[in-house]
């Protein structure tokens, strides 16, 4: 997980000092008897030249052998001085 949080740090870096972006998108995985589907959130933003944060979430159905419903969720904070 730590390094999905640097990737995703090091992808805010691009933008501007004071720009952000939020992206919204649906998800499936596996077959027609057993997988996942959802939806997910990822907000990112370029604080100022020091400061960067993000925050993602994840949430859907698991169906087939063990159905139920499944969630993910992850936040990050870089500051460089």
């Amino acid at each position: 997980m730590r390094g999905e949080a640097h990737k995703q740090l090091d992808r805010i870096e691009q933008l501007e000092p004071g720009r952000g972006m939020l992206e919204a998108y649906m998800l499936g995985r596996g077959g027609l008897r057993s997988g996942f589907v959802g939806g997910a959130l990822d907000y990112s933003h370029r604080l100022d030249k020091s400061l960067s944060a993000f925050a993602q979430a994840e949430a859907g159905y698991r169906y087939g052998n063990s159905p139920g419903l499944e969630y993910k969720a992850m936040a990050g904070l870089r500051w460089v001085w």
